[in-house]
């Protein structure tokens, strides 16, 4: 086997341990939210974010995703926090393509600035926190695309052997 052929093997295989040991220790975390604890928590602030994203052809259209901050209190300690979910991360809603439209949903959601909404925090560490607790299909992507690039590895192996031994 080729130097080029072993390095980018190794890279591919480093990728892949490394989302599916991710991917698990996600699952894990996402799946230890279902028995934290539920408070209230209060929308302290939220955040547009644009980005570009690909749009037909060579044309990037712009996006925008909506982010809020919340602040609660466990045992008389003030915390303050941005999380959503395992898997969503800090994006609360994404994929607008009108930035006002954006601003609209949330001001007419249970999300708008100094709402109270439900949140859960980890009993055991109380700074970490989601609005929604528990698994979604996006927590499991990291686990996905590691064994897929494992089982990429191995198909190319395997062709490689059969291309040797013919």
């Amino acid at each position: 086997m080729r130097r080029s052929a072993i390095i980018s093997l190794s890279v591919f295989s480093t990728i892949a341990l490394a989302l599916i040991s991710f991917g698990i220790y996600f699952i894990f975390s996402a799946e230890s939210s279902s028995n934290w604890e539920k408070t209230s928590a209060k929308v302290i602030s939220y955040k547009i974010v644009s980005s570009r994203r690909q749009g037909s052809g060579v044309i990037k259209k712009r996006q925008y995703a909506i982010q809020i901050k919340y602040q609660y209190d466990v045992k008389q300690i003030s915390y303050t926090n941005n999380m959503i979910s395992f898997g969503k991360g800090v994006t609360l809603k994404s994929s607008y393509k009108d930035r006002d439209k954006a601003i609209k949903w949330l001001n007419n959601s249970e999300f708008a600035r100094n709402k109270i909404i439900d949140i859960y925090y980890n009993p055991k560490n109380p700074n970490k926190s989601v609005v929604y607790k528990g698994i979604n299909f996006i927590t499991f992507i990291p686990l996905i695309l590691g064994l897929f690039f494992m089982l990429l590895i191995v198909f190319v192996l395997k062709k490689r052997n059969d291309n040797q031994n013919a």
